[in-house]
């Protein structure tokens, strides 16, 4: 059985770092593909389109997953930029 600093230890991993870069990177690809596909319904069919559209504004957690998707991107942004200082600060060179 590992202790509580043991997990704490792994999570500090460069790897898990960037594991968690690439998931949140992921978890964006899907977002847009999805978004790209509801777009593309305004191509195969308008009214179609048009209820997806009535769907999306009728849901009542729209804000909280506008909410989610900008933090996902913030966690994506520090993750990216935490793994690349570290990285930098690993091999100081010109």
């Amino acid at each position: 059985m590992s202790s509580p600093g043991t997990s704490r230890r792994l999570l500090n991993t460069s790897v898990a770092k960037k594991f968690f870069s690439a998931l949140t990177g992921i978890l964006l690809c899907l977002y847009l593909v999805a978004h790209l596909i509801g777009n593309l319904l305004l191509l195969w069919e308008p009214r179609i389109f048009n209820a997806y559209a009535a769907f999306l504004t009728g849901l009542p957690i729209l804000p909280l997953i506008e909410l989610a998707l900008l933090g996902l991107f913030l966690a994506h942004i520090y993750a990216g930029v935490r793994v690349y200082r570290e990285n930098k600060a690993a091999r100081p060179q010109g």
